[in-house]
């Protein structure tokens, strides 16, 4: 389950990235854009994640660069990290090497 704490900017997608969170991610990211701190996610648990999940966390880092707003991200997990770089994404989500 993915949690998220406007307070420290940081979100935590936890395990299972499934199509059935991307609702409620959605929701929890717009809230972070109203805000002016750094944000920082962590995927070092993730071992499923959805495609959908992966184009709205895209969508999300390019919303926060056009905002000038700082963005990191934390720990990535190996399937995460596969995940994102099968559909081509991992330059435009600013995944590190």
């Amino acid at each position: 389950m993915t949690t998220v704490s406007k307070e420290e900017g940081r979100v935590d997608l936890g395990a299972d990235c499934g199509m059935p969170n991307v609702a409620l991610l959605y929701h929890q990211l717009s809230d972070l854009l109203t805000g002016d701190q750094a944000v920082t996610i962590d995927a070092s648990r993730v071992t499923r994640v959805d495609a959908s999940i992966i184009q709205l966390l895209c969508s999300f880092i390019k919303a926060m660069v056009d905002a000038d707003k700082a963005f990191c991200w934390g720990d990535v997990s190996d399937a995460f990290r596969d995940a994102v770089v099968q559909l081509g994404l991992q330059e435009a989500m600013g995944l590190p090497a």
